[in-house]
């Protein structure tokens, strides 16, 4: 059987983010208001919510930037909340938050909550290094819908920018040059904004990371570059929608009614309740036989 050709070594979810309705923290005196942005996540979106962004890590303060005078970021993934001076807050989750989230299958429900109110969303695509260098991927788009082009080439690596940086939806095709971790590892992201995010997110849930990237490489008119093949598309798209709209019945629909029912003694035991009903048996033995000998 042929092998079908994938031109990505790997696909992802580099940066989010979104705002969030808090005229309290507007006139709040640092140290008083992380704790308020953390009581308007959980009541917007959820106690979950509040958990997954904000019960862990460590917080420094720091300044803002316009239109916000102050920020806090976690220290352990540069997760970074803006604030004050604005009814709103800004969530802005690096790569490495996006990832560690990916990894706990939260990123997923965030987008779920949060994609209303979406500001910006990059997806990045890894691209093996036997397809091309950053000059010949960035030679491979063909896009006619923008005239807007740039290089920037440094010590550090080279970048192609097509479309303007302005608009809501760009391109970032770049290569670090080694020794740099990623040195002669090629990437196409692309960086997307406004309602162009939340579409995005969409599709996302619907379908999945994989399909939007080859959605935006068609889009932008990237020739030769394949990362999700037609049949492949095909399946996933059906599987895909499906556990998307399971999880958001679970999300939105089974999971409050589990909540009130431990919260009203009605489910005793929520650990054994989970084993027994939730679990698949195979995933039962591995999690809870004790293999000790």
């Amino acid at each position: 059987m042929n092998q079908k050709n994938n031109d990505a070594s790997g696909i992802s979810i580099d940066w989010y983010s979104f705002t969030l309705f808090c005229p309290d923290a507007r006139t709040k005196k640092p140290n008083d208001e992380l704790s308020t942005i953390r009581d308007a996540l959980a009541k917007k979106y959820g106690d979950e919510v509040a958990v997954m962004l904000l019960d862990s890590g460590e917080w420094v303060q720091g300044t803002g930037r316009r239109p916000y005078p102050y920020s806090y970021k976690r220290v352990e993934d540069n997760l970074t909340l803006y604030y004050g001076g604005q009814d709103w807050i800004l969530f802005e989750l690096s790569g490495k938050t996006c990832a560690i989230l990916e990894e706990s299958f939260a990123l997923n429900q965030l987008l779920m909550h949060t994609r209303h109110e979406s500001t910006r969303l990059d997806i990045a695509i890894d691209i093996k290094p036997e397809v091309g260098n950053a000059d010949a991927l960035a030679g491979m788009c063909h896009y006619k819908r923008s005239k807007s082009r740039g290089s920037q080439v440094s010590s550090t690596g080279t970048t192609h920018y097509i479309g303007s940086k302005t608009s809501d939806r760009f391109v970032r095709v770049y290569e670090y040059n080694k020794p740099h971790p990623r040195g002669g590892l090629p990437r196409i992201e692309f960086v997307i904004k406004k309602k162009n995010a939340e579409y995005a997110i969409n599709s996302i849930l619907a379908h999945g990371v994989s399909y939007t990237a080859q959605s935006m490489l068609n889009t932008f008119e990237f020739e030769g570059i394949t990362v999700m093949h037609h049949d492949e598309t095909i399946s996933a798209v059906r599987k895909d929608r499906k556990d998307a709209k399971t999880l958001k019945w679970l999300l939105t629909q089974a999971t409050p009614a589990i909540k009130r029912l431990i919260a009203n003694g009605t489910i005793e035991d929520a650990e054994s309740f989970f084993k027994e009903h939730c679990l698949p048996d195979a995933i039962q033995e591995s999690m809870f036989t004790n293999d000790e000998k």
